[in-house]
């Protein structure tokens, strides 16, 4: 049988034909109407081929001109209905003679023949279909397809050619002209030039000055045809060379494939008619004197036929030319060789047979014809961990299809492997591979599933497994095996066999199958040649990730993916074949089955997609090459993950196990590649519009033309402020010129060299780097943080005093240079001012806490990883505890590092002497009318109130600041409450609710005491009492909650800096001043009641503790200051509480203090210190300050709407913008409370990407959303007013269904649940243009229950309105949503109206009789009673039910007698069944007919 492997288009090429083949262009005058086309080929479930102007893979088709001569379409009709011809008609596109039409059939009926074609229907993917191409009379078909079979993902079905008869145009030895320019020769390459002066030859033309007549093996002379060594005219004279070969077509039509094969030394043009079809090693516009571009060319190579596509379409009747212009390296070059040949097949137009094609072809002739495709096989139980043995059953639902697999990683053809006959027994570690065949039929993929066996994988052995290698090769080492040590280790925290198998499924696993020579043999093995790179060190593979039974990722996927991919080897010193464990670059292409990796590797803070990703593992501090103790796993990523953090763009991470051929390889890091597509995924545009430099100045893509433009602003220099704003695209004072091309961002650069500067990292610029550009939309060259190994603690202390020097440009020498600006060294001022203090990035605390977090992602996966590779270089082997104490010796890096990093850059100058002036409260909410007070050491202090800089461009105070008044009175630290204060007390179990807590509240009636209050440890000055909960209970079940209140006079709390609370508390605890939380501690949950214990006890009940309070929250006079303290069980036999109050005076950033600056609104306070008498300036200090605002918690906010599953867009306003309809979600949030939310530190961390701005304020009933794409919202609902849609997510909300996670950084989670598509979960929001909206907000619904959703009643939802007049719970609302305009209709004819049809949840259009009400008889106890069971909605609030009774079907009366016994629900939430009974039994025989009356409430 044949073997016939499907692939798909690489995505370049689908650029290619989205931006030239299916934009023709616009004719200077219509062409004449073509006679005859055909409809080739189509697609109808295009998943990853070619992309149309929208972004949108939409299923196309291809029209071929069959006439023979060039012409238009206009006129001509596509359709898939056979009782509508003209459907859709083309207007007048011009095709060439034997030429291609790409149309879109989208449904997006688009006309205008510049732009791309799009028809007003799409094709059927389900078997029966219908497509036609219909002449311009509208009754005769040119082609058609007519119940066509089912069509399959990226798979072309059409027409093909059911015999080929090959051609040859032209061979070696065809006559030719050939001339030697002295200087331009016009229109040389075009058929009708005359070049009857030039030397005639037969072909090969060229020359060679070493021949001998002995050693053809090293000679060009054989090669050469007469007259075809052209050395006397050309060498020393000229490196270019004009050829033209005419040749003769009877007749174009038919003939395809046509190709150039050519033997050439050292570059060529070609061109067919005058027109260029091909070019190696050219210049880009090639002069008649230019040279090759690419040097001397191998000799092997230049002997050797290469093929090169031909369009045919420039083919004519009768006379045609080949012209070629070949190119020496140099006019002096000792040899130079043209032999080109034409080959091409003739099809027969009228024998054309349908069918399937192996790939593809849009704009382009068809390729191989099939039969069909064999559909992938089955394999179950599916891919996974496995702890008993398993019988694997293959099938595939082709019949007659033979299955082959192997169980050694080689992929199974009709050669390889066995042929499945019965069920598979698998007991141990394996992969699985499988595939179908058939003849005729063509393969789509390999199915490859891994199933592992942690029994197995623990005892892996040290010995080779099969297939490997068992010594070194080329020099390579292999290292196989667990280390029994470290499996059977004694020590849990190091081993054991338990501890290495939950280590093995602590994080998710990848797998990668590929061939075993395609890593191992000596000649083409990517393993036993580490070194070699390039894409001819590229092999075929297959990478699967597995989750661990019952793991659920960060981002909620608790399932993988299984996809094939290119395999190569990544890094540079790792690459020594001294290294047992390499990284891996893995590459998605079409060639080998999914143009890209659709899945979200980093969840919904990355992107959807990926052409490439890299598996990185230690390299220079590993255990596997050095057995190095310093092995963290940390350094590089902590980096990025800075990056990101600060807000730039940066490459993301994640840990995984590797599997390799099934044989556990250790544990790996994912990290994103900063290349072109990845700046299209997160920039936008075109892959094709960025350029990429990197390590030592390494162009990966696009042109080096941008950066060359920087370099030479960069030598220029940039000390002037012209120099300066002008690379950041500005006029010389700063303000923005769009005629200036922005290569400079200096803010990203100036964090890329924060994090190198803090980092110590060594191994920097010029080495490891990325850096992006786009050249369509400049904004400045992106540089990221890439292969940060030699830092913190393996770097260098001091990297500010390592100045680079010498050689091209690179980042830091980039930053030198800027760094002669005054305006950029402030602003690198000012970025290491804000990373550095204030809780800052950089603070000791947060460069701790990133470390941290990443550390407690592999702190048990670490054991398996010591089992496979700690012993590979040294014994004992290196175990969890050798990377706890590598992690904590990275922890130690960061003690004090942010002010050593300050005083390195101080010592260049680069840092001013001035420090930041310090803020008494560093934003946040502060009381009306309170002030806000600025400590400094300088002279001096300017302030704005409105966000803009104090210091204007140049160094003059910025017109608008202010220049703070210091305070001639600083006081002293102050106490104003100690250890027995009177307090008073509540203690008598009862919910004293909110009030409690405020000014105005009325504690006369409370019991008062000195401190220490409490019970239970004989130390108290004063014993508060208790009560028992549950006296019926037995045993003492003490009340939770004690409360405790005072006042306190502060005459003016704005000229400390902040107060002290210190606490002593058992168990639980939270203060409030003047009615504001002030402080909670850990173990009390957020809105805990009057009845709710603490989480745990204090740490230590007998010491005070220390809480900061801004003076924001007091007032100048009495203050009020309540606690109330929480139990940790009903059973604890104590509580203690005591509070000390101190009003501290910070001078840390100086002794000069401010008088209080007042703050009347929200406002971004911006200070600067300055030396009047020098006029030096310190880096900037900001914040963000509120007034009466309250963080955003579960009561006080709430998601109120999702419109996750949009209708598709159909005013011209939306198409115009964009025709996904995914682009019109958004989420709604709407504020509950009385006060304003500060929504600065929320953000939706599952479902979708968005943190809401700093300093966005959301009042009190407000609404705020977030959209996919503003513009999208704004075409379809207008402009809201400003300020309601915050801003544009990352992301997409799933269709199916998924969890939501809104999240603050200091509150925690605020909502988390999970919607669906599915009942009992409203099902009108899927797709049918309904919104889902929380019901009742106000009483708090939880947001996991479906019951707490409906269906909007607005098609698109209200977003930004009160959705109380229209929630879905009402009759108008499922009126509008349902389109029913009359109550008594009966849309369906079911016999239930239409307003019966709300009431019992039942469909206004599918009929639903079987709920209709009917009698029935109930027995209860011995007796019998009437009843009436009927179907009702539960969503129907706003309806009620009665029984009524008759005796003669015209009087009724509502009953009494009838009571409501049963009310049971249908499962799905939203309707039940009800049975009333008679209240009386059935004593005698007599006619009671019964209704149900359904009224809508008032």
């Amino acid at each position: 049988m044949p073997e016939l492997i499907l692939s798909q288009h690489l995505r370049a090429f689908a650029l290619v034909v989205s931006s030239i083949a299916l934009l023709p262009l616009s004719p200077s005058a219509r062409a004449a109407a073509i006679t005859s086309a055909k409809i080739t080929e189509f697609v109808a479930k295009n998943r990853d081929g070619i992309v149309d102007e929208d972004g949108d893979q939409s299923d196309w088709l291809e029209i071929w001109n069959a006439s023979g001569v060039a012409g238009d379409l206009g006129g001509w009709h596509l359709t898939d209905d056979p009782a509508n011809l003209k459907k859709w008609t083309l207007p007048a596109i011009p095709i060439t003679t034997g030429g291609y039409v790409v149309i879109f059939a989208s449904g997006k009926d688009r006309k205008d023949p510049t732009g791309e074609l799009h028809a007003n229907f799409r094709i059927q993917s389900a078997a029966g279909g219908y497509l036609a191409l219909v002449k311009p009379d509208g009754v005769t078909i040119a082609t058609v397809f007519k119940d066509y079979p089912k069509q399959f993902a990226d798979t072309a079905y059409g027409l093909g050619f059911d015999t080929e008869t090959p051609l040859t145009f032209l061979v070696a030895g065809a006559q030719a002209k050939w001339h030697v320019p002295t200087g331009p020769v016009a229109g040389w390459m075009e058929a009708q030039f005359d070049d009857a002066a030039w030397s005639a030859g037969a072909t090969g033309i060229g020359y060679d000055i070493n021949w001998t007549e002995t050693d053809l093996n090293t000679s060009y002379d054989h090669l050469f045809g007469r007259g075809g060594d052209v050395e006397e005219m050309m060498r020393s004279k000229n490196p270019s060379i004009y050829i033209r070969i005419p040749f003769e077509v009877p007749q174009p039509v038919g003939i395809g494939d046509l190709k150039l094969r050519m033997k050439w030394d050292d570059g060529f043009v070609a061109y067919l008619n005058g027109t260029e079809f091909e070019r190696q090693g050219a210049p880009a516009n090639p002069a008649w004197n230019s040279p090759a571009t690419n040097g001397n060319r191998d000799e092997t190579d230049a002997k050797t036929f290469f093929e090169f596509p031909v369009d045919q379409g420039g083919l004519v009747q009768g006379t045609n030319v080949l012209a070629i212009q070949g190119l020496n390296s140099s006019a002096f070059n000792s040899d130079v060789l043209f032999v080109p040949e034409l080959t091409g097949i003739f099809q027969d137009i009228e024998k054309l047979v349908t069918g399937f094609f192996v790939e593809p072809t849009p704009g382009t002739e068809n390729g191989v014809r099939i039969e069909g495709i064999v559909a992938d096989t089955k394999l179950e139980p599916d891919r996974g961990f496995y702890t008993s043995p398993i019988q694997v059953v293959i099938t595939t639902s082709t019949p007659e299809a033979t299955i082959r697999y192997t169980t050694d990683a080689s992929t199974p053809t009709l050669s390889n492997g066995s042929t499945y006959t019965a069920p598979i027994t698998i007991s141990r570690t394996t992969t699985l591979r499988a595939a179908a065949f058939k003849t005729g039929f063509g393969r789509r993929e390999i199915d490859t599933h891994t199933y592992i066996f942690l029994d197995d994988v623990i005892t892996q052995s040290g010995a080779a497994p099969p297939g490997w290698p068992t010594n070194s090769v080329n020099g390579q080492v292999f290292n196989y095996g667990m280390d029994p040590n470290i499996v059977n280790h004694a020590n849990p925290t190091n081993g054991g066999d338990k501890q290495v198998k939950d280590a093995l499924t602590a994080i998710p696993t990848m797998s990668i199958v590929t061939d075993q020579a395609n890593l191992t043999s000596p000649g083409t093995g990517i393993y036993t040649n580490p070194q070699s790179d390039g894409i001819e060190w590229e092999r075929e593979s297959h990478l699967e990730l597995l989750f661990p039974p019952g793991y659920v990722d960060s981002d909620g996927n608790s399932s993988g993916f299984a996809s094939p991919a290119g395999l190569r080897i990544r890094g540079g010193f790792s690459r020594k074949p001294e290294n047992p464990k390499h990284s891996f670059r893995l590459f998605f292409r079409d060639e080998y089955g999914n143009g890209r990796l659709n899945y979200r590797l980093f969840g919904d803070e990355g992107a959807d997609e990926f052409d490439k990703f890299d598996l990185r593992s230690p390299q220079n501090y590993s255990w596997s090459l050095g057995g190095d103790s310093r092995n963290s796993f940390m350094r590089d990523i902590w980096a990025r993950d800075t990056q990101l953090a600060m807000g730039r763009p940066a490459t993301r991470g994640r840990y995984y196990h590797l599997y390799l051929n099934g044989i556990y390889w250790g544990l790996y890091q994912s990290e994103e590649r900063a290349e072109a597509a990845f700046g299209e995924t997160y920039f936008g545009g075109d892959q094709l519009d960025y350029d990429v430099v990197k390590t030592r100045g390494a162009l990966t893509d696009g042109t080096f033309d941008a950066w060359r433009r920087l370099s030479t602003k960069w030598s220029a220099g940039f000390t002037s402020n012209a120099a300066y704003f002008n690379a950041l695209g500005r006029n010389p004072d700063g303000t923005p010129n769009p005629a200036f091309e922005k290569l400079v961002d200096p803010g990203n650069l100036i964090d890329y060299m924060i994090i190198l500067y803090y980092s110590g990292d060594s191994d920097g610029p010029p080495n490891n780097y990325f850096s992006i550009y786009n050249r369509e939309n400049p904004d400045g060259w992106k540089f990221f943080e890439h292969d940060s190994e030699h830092s913190l603690d393996t770097g260098r202390y001091n990297m500010v005093n390592s100045m680079a020097s010498g050689g091209s440009l690179h980042p830091r020498l980039l930053h030198q240079g800027l760094m002669k600006n005054p305006e950029y060294r402030l602003l690198f001022a000012d970025r290491v001012a804000l990373h550095c203090f204030n809780k800052g990035l950089l603070t000791d605390e947060m460069s701790i806490a990133r470390i941290d977090a990443r550390a407690q992602q592999i702190d048990s996966a670490i054991i398996a990883n010591s089992a496979r590779w700690g012993d590979s270089k040294r014994q004992p082997a290196r175990t969890r505890s050798d990377w706890l104490s590598a992690v904590e010796g990275v922890r130690s890096f960061f003690d004090n590092r942010a002010s050593t990093l300050i005083g390195q850059l101080r010592s260049v100058g680069w840092y001013p002497r001035i420090d930041p002036p310090g803020f008494n409260q560093h934003g946040g909410s502060i009381a009306q009318g309170a002030g806000i007070v600025i400590s400094t050491n300088a002279t001096g202090v300017y302030y704005t109130l409105d966000g803009s800089d104090p210091r204007a461009p140049g160094g003059a105070v910025a017109a608008g600041s202010i220049l703070a008044s210091f305070s001639n009175d600083t006081p002293s630290p102050q106490d104003f409450l100690t250890t027995g204060h009177e307090w008073k007390y509540l203690d008598d179990g009862s919910d004293a609710g909110t009030i409690w807590r405020t000014v105005d509240f009325d504690d006369a009636a409370w019991a008062s005491g000195p401190s220490e209050l409490g019970y239970g440890d004989r130390d108290e000055a004063t014993e508060v009492g208790w009560i028992d909960m549950e006296p019926e209970t037995g045993g003492l079940q003490r009340n939770a909650t004690t409360y405790f209140r005072t006042t306190v006079e502060i005459a003016d709390p704005a000229s400390f800096s902040w107060f002290v609370v210190k606490l002593k508390y058992d168990d639980g605890a939270a203060i409030y001043v003047n009615g504001a939380e002030a402080v909670r501690t850990e173990n009390l949950s957020a809105g805990a009641a009057f009845n709710t214990y603490s989480e745990g006890s204090t740490p230590n009940e007998r010491t005070h503790h220390e809480f900061i309070i801004p003076t924001t929250l007091f007032v100048e006079g009495e203050n009020t200051i309540a606690v109330e303290l929480h139990q940790a069980s009903s059973r604890s036999s104590d509580i203690s509480f005591d509070l000390i109050l101190r009003g501290e005076i910070d001078t840390s950033a100086g002794a000069n203090l401010t008088k209080p600056i007042l703050i009347s609104e929200p406002s971004l306070l911006k200070a600067r210190a300055y030396n009047i008498s020098t006029g030096l300036w310190s880096p900037l200090n900001s914040a963000f300050f509120t007034i009466d605002t309250v963080p955003a918690d579960a009561s006080n906010v709430v998601i109120s709407e999702i419109h996750y599953h949009p209708a598709e867009p159909a005013t011209s306003k939306e198409i115009a913008i964009s025709s996904d309809r995914d682009n019109y979600e958004f989420v709604e949030l709407l504020n509950m409370g009385p006060r304003s939310i500060d929504l600065s530190d929320v953000y939706f961390s599952d479902g979708i990407v968005f943190n809401f701005p700093p300093n966005t304020i959301l009042g009190a009933g407000a609404r705020a959303i977030v959209v996919r794409n503003e513009a999208a919202f704004t075409a379809r609902y207008g402009e809201l007013p400003d300020g309601v849609v915050i801003g544009q997510y990352s992301g997409r909300l799933s269709n199916d269904g998924e969890r939501v996670i809104l999240t603050s950084s200091s509150t925690g989670d605020l909502h988390d649940f999970t919607y669906n598509d599915q009942p009992p979960w409203p099902t009108l929001p899927d797709g049918d243009g309904h919104s889902l909206v929380l019901v009742g907000p106000a009483s708090g619904p939880d947001h996991a229950k479906s019951t707490s959703w409906l269906p909007h009643a607005k098609i698109g939802g209200a977003p930004g309105e009160d959705d109380s007049t229209i929630a879905t719970g009402s009759y108008l609302a499922w009126k509008n949503a349902n389109g029913i305009s009359n109550d008594g209709g009966d849309e369906d004819g079911d016999l239930i109206m239409n307003f019966a049809e709300y009431a019992m949840g039942t469909r206004p259009r599918s009929s639903d009789s079987g709920v209709l009400p009917r009698p029935m008889t109930v027995r209860f106890g011995a007796e019998d009673f009437l009843a009436i069971t009927f179907q009702k909605s539960l969503l129907a609030t706003d309806v009620t039910f009665e029984i009524q009774t008759s005796t003669d079907l015209v009087n009724w009366k509502t009953s009494d007698a009838f009571t409501m016994v049963s009310e049971i629900s249908n499962g799905d939430d939203e309707t039940a069944v009800a049975i009333w009974r008679s209240t009386t039994p059935i004593t005698s025989s007599k006619i009671q007919y019964l209704r149900v009356r359904i009224s809508l409430a008032n």
